[in-house]
Parts: C-alpha cells; sequence; structure tokens
C-alpha cells in the first residue's frame, strides 16, 4: 500500500497514470493532496531518477555482462562502489568514525557486506543467465515479499490489522 503526498499536477499525472495502466498497476495508490513543496517535488525527481537509473541497469549490465565475464564485471562494479563510499565518507568527516565501532559492530557490517556482494553478484548472473532483463526485474520486485517475511522471525515485526490489509491488497494486484 502506497501512500503518496503530491501537488495536484502530480497527482493527476499519477491518476490518470493509474487509470490507464490499471491492469499493470501492482499496488493500491492513494494519492493524498497538499500543497507543493520543493521538499517533495525534489523527492518526486529524485525517486523518479533512481527508478530510471536503476532501470538502466538492467539493459546496460545485460550488454556489459554480454562482452565481460562476470568476475570483470563484478571488479568494477564493487571498485567504483567502494570509490563512492571512500570520497562520500571522506567528504562528511564519516571515515574517522569506523574506529569507533565496536568489534561486534564491525562483524555485523562485514556479513551484511557479505550478503549485499552475494545478491549483487547473484543479480548480475541472473542478468548474464536470463535472455530478457525484464524477467530478472520482474523477480527482483518479489523483494518486498521477503522483506516482510524475515522480518518477522528476525525484527519480530507485528503488523497491524490495516497493514495486513496493505500486505494482501498488494500481493493480490
Amino acid at each position: 500500500l502506497q501512500v503518496l503526498t503530491l501537488d495536484n499536477r502530480m497527482a493527476a499525472l499519477l491518476a490518470w497514470f493509474n487509470k490507464a495502466h490499471a491492469p499493470f498497476t501492482p499496488a493500491l495508490h492513494l494519492i493524498v493532496m497538499t500543497s507543493s513543496t520543493t521538499t517533495s517535488r525534489k523527492g518526486f525527481l529524485l525517486a523518479i531518477g533512481a527508478a530510471l537509473s536503476l532501470s538502466n541497469i538492467y539493459v546496460f549490465s545485460k550488454a556489459a555482462l554480454i562482452e565481460t565475464p562476470l568476475f570483470t564485471f563484478g571488479f568494477y562494479w564493487f571498485s567504483m562502489a567502494l570509490l563512492y563510499n571512500i570520497i562520500l565518507s571522506t567528504v562528511s568527516g564519516k571515515l574517522k568514525t569506523i574506529a569507533s565501532y565496536s568489534p561486534r559492530s564491525r562483524k555485523a557490517l562485514i556479513f551484511i557486506g557479505l550478503l549485499e556482494m552475494l545478491s549483487t553478484f547473484s543479480f548480475f548472473a541472473a542478468i548474464r543467465a536470463i535472455d530478457n532483463p525484464a524477467v530478472v526485474s520482474f523477480l527482483v520486485n518479489t523483494t518486498p515479499v521477503f522483506v516482510t517475511l524475515m522480518s518477522i522471525p528476525f525484527l519480530r515485526d507485528r503488523f497491524t490489522a490495516p497493514e495486513i490489509i496493505g500486505i494482501c491488497i498488494t500481493l493480490s494486484g
């Protein structure tokens, strides 16, 4: 269940899109009209930019993986991620805080990093193995289902009746 806060023009555009593409819309969208703010407009534009950028990953990584071995691609992928994180941590001044992490926190971060590497490797291996990257996109978009299911035993999440109804509506399409 997605609740979007948008200005009137964006809400009208989304309402038109949902009406025109209703069979293809997997979630129920509630549109809450509010006055336009720079923050919400900026967030909305960033979300669209992220969606376009993520879409490019499916297409261009498929093209790159046709020409490049998976491990070479992974080397460059993770090298760029490391460079990005070093620059961001240095500029923000957070690089120095790593030394203050407890050994338990470091182990947890290493474990999470290894899981991330496994999921990223699996993601690109799937893109390479499956002819159509749209299939991978569809399967990866089942992630919220697994997050919800895993949050119950690991995070001890409990869901209220409205949340359960929202989950059921979303899963039913």
